[in-house]
C-alpha cells in the first residue's frame, strides 16, 4: 500500500500490509476517540481485515480474523463487515478489534459485493449463488 499527502504530494506510507491481494480498502473516522480517529480498513485474500489510523504515520491498530478469504467490505462508524469466500458475513467492532455478529449470507459460494444505502439503515449483499440480500438494521 502506498499513501499519499495530497497537501504536500509527499509519500507518507509505503509497504506490505497482507500476505495475500488487497480485496478492500474503506475509511472512515473511528466512533469511540476523543479526537476522532481517521482510520483505514483493509481486507484481503489473505483472511484478514486490518485497521491502520491514518494520523500516526499509518500505525497498525490490529488485525480481524475470518476462516475464508475477504471478498469484499463495508465500514460505518465502528463497525467493518467483510464479505468472505465462504459465503458468510462478519461483523467486526474496531474500536474494540473484534467479531460481534456472523451470518450467512450465501448459500453457495462467496459474498462478492457489500454496499450500505444512503441512510445506512440497510445492507445488501451479492455473490455467486444469483440472489441478492437485504438487512435491515441501525448503525
Amino acid at each position: 500500500m502506498c499513501v499519499v499527502d495530497m497537501r504536500s504530494n509527499k509519500q507518507v506510507f509505503k509497504g506490505q500490509i497482507h500476505g495475500g491481494s488487497v480485496t478492500t480498502i474503506e475509511v472512515t473516522p473511528s466512533q469511540q476517540s476523543m479526537p476522532l480517529l481517521l482510520v483505514v480498513v483493509t481486507g484481503s485474500a489473505d483472511k484478514t481485515m486490518k485497521v491502520f489510523d491514518i494520523g500516526s504515520g499509518i500505525k497498525s491498530m490490529g488485525a480481524l480474523m475470518a476462516k475464508a478469504v475477504v471478498c469484499c467490505g463495508v465500514v460505518h462508524k465502528n463497525v467493518a463487515v467483510a464479505g468472505c469466500g465462504d459465503g458468510n458475513l462478519i461483523f467486526y467492532n474496531i474500536d474494540q478489534m473484534k467479531s460481534i455478529y456472523g451470518f450467512g449470507a450465501a448459500s453457495a459460494g462467496p459474498v462478492n459485493c457489500l454496499k450500505l444505502n444512503e441512510t445506512h439503515t440497510r445492507l445488501v449483499a451479492g455473490g455467486e449463488n444469483g440472489f441478492g440480500l437485504v438487512l435491515h438494521f441501525g448503525f
